[in-house]
Formats: C-alpha cells, structure tokens, sequence
C-alpha cells in the first residue's frame, strides 16, 4: 500500500525483494543469546516476552543465586532485579533467615531456651534480649510482714497485700480483733461492749469506739413532774 503511493516505499521494498527480505513471518534475533524467533501474529510475541528469547538469564548476581527471569534486555546489570529465591543468611546465632533473598532480614523468631538472671529457664525469641524477659514462673517468698505467700516471680513481695489472718490490737489498746494481715488496726472500730461511765455518773454498756459523751444514758430514775409534783420513773435522758 506505501510502496503504491510513495517512490521512497518503493525503493525500499525493491531492495527487500531483491534480498529475500519480504515475507508473512518476522524473524526476530536475541542480542543476547542469537536465537531466531519468528512472529507472524501479535500472539507470537509472547515468545519473547522480554525482548530476548525464552531461554533462562541464569546470569550469577550479587547475592550468590542466579536470575530466574526468562532472558531480558532491560537491566541485564540486574541493578534493579529483586531475587525471590530463598535467603541463605544466617543471624548471629546460626538460624536460617525466613524470609526472600531481597528483602532485609527479619528479627530472628527461632524459640531458644534461655536461663534468666533470677535462675528460672524461658522459651524465648532468638532475638529477644535476655534482659527484657519476664519471668512467670511461680515461687514462694516471704512478704515484709513475715508471712509467706505464693506469686509470679518477676513480682516485689513489698508489693503483695497479705491476707493472713492474725490477731491484732486494735487503737483503744485493750481490746484484739482476728482480721488481713494487710489492714491496719489502728483504722478499724471496737465493737467490743464495755462498762462506760457517762457524764451523768450512771455506768452503762456500750461499744468501746464510743466517747461516753455522745452515749445516750438509758438508766431508769425517779422525777418528780413540774405541774403536779408527783414522781415518775423514766430513762434518765427524757425531759420533763
């Protein structure tokens, strides 16, 4: 159709003749292998998806693996080629790296027995400082108060409430109660009953907390009525 319309075209295609040049398949060379691939549809090209040929680039890179890529004419440095193949490291304690080639290597999470400062052993991530483990194990231990208790082992003692029960005086300093280790006396009320004498001078029962001030005097005595005189029984603390 060109060479019909333009004496230019028709040149060209009389020199393609004259060299055999002129056909229905293209016929494609690898620059880096040789290889001919002849196309003659747009499906044919998916033979050299790359631009080169269907034989296997296997050139050794940086890393130590060769490229798996089918041949390629764009970066044959392989400055931007990532390689997928497994990665051969190692950390610092001889544990295979998980991860692909081309990536960073990640934290080592190979599960090791280690033995903590405080004696007890833990499994623990390879790349887990000793120092930030905490130990769960369960001990015994003496609290500040004497008494012992039972707790993880990374916990203080001084930071246990103990829960014994024990005998205590309580602030009146003659009376005890049994109550927590943890609590102090000195908060808690008497509620023992004890004789107090009131301010009236008449003695009466009544919970040891109790200022004899404040205690209402239910003894029974004889007052004599303002309006007719006569005389009645009646609590000493109601009024006439």
């Amino acid at each position: 159709m060109l060479a019909s319309q333009s004496a230019t075209w028709k040149q060209i295609q009389t020199k393609l003749e004259l060299r055999d040049e002129i056909g229905p398949k293209l016929a494609l060379e690898c620059q880096i292998h040789g290889t001919i691939t002849c196309v003659q549809t747009d499906q044919d090209f998916n033979k050299v998806p790359e631009g080169g040929c269907t034989t296997l680039c296997s050139t050794a890179l940086e890393c130590g693996h060769l490229c798996s890529q089918v041949c390629h004419i764009v970066d044959q440095e392989h400055k931007q080629y990532n390689c997928k193949m497994q990665c051969e490291k190692r950390c610092q304690n001889g544990h295979p790296c998980v991860s692909v080639c081309f990536k960073k290597c990640p934290p080592c999470r190979t599960q090791v027995l280690r033995t903590l400062p405080c004696g007890h052993e833990l499994n623990m991530y390879c790349f887990q400082p000793v120092e930030t483990a905490i130990c769960n194990e369960i001990v015994k231990r003496v609290l500040p108060c004497g008494h012992e208790d039972q707790m993880a082992c990374n916990v203080n003692p001084a930071s246990i409430k103990c829960y014994v029960q024990v005998r205590k005086t309580l602030r009146c300093g003659e009376h005890n109660k049994t109550m927590d280790c943890c609590k102090d006396a000195d908060l808690v009320d008497c509620k023992t009953y004890v004789n107090k004498i009131l301010p009236c001078q008449h003695e009466q029962m009544a919970e040891c907390r109790f200022d004899p001030s404040v205690i209402t005097c239910e003894t029974m005595v004889t007052k004599e009525l303002k309006d007719c005189g006569h005389k009645v029984r009646m609590d000493r603390s109601l009024s006439l």
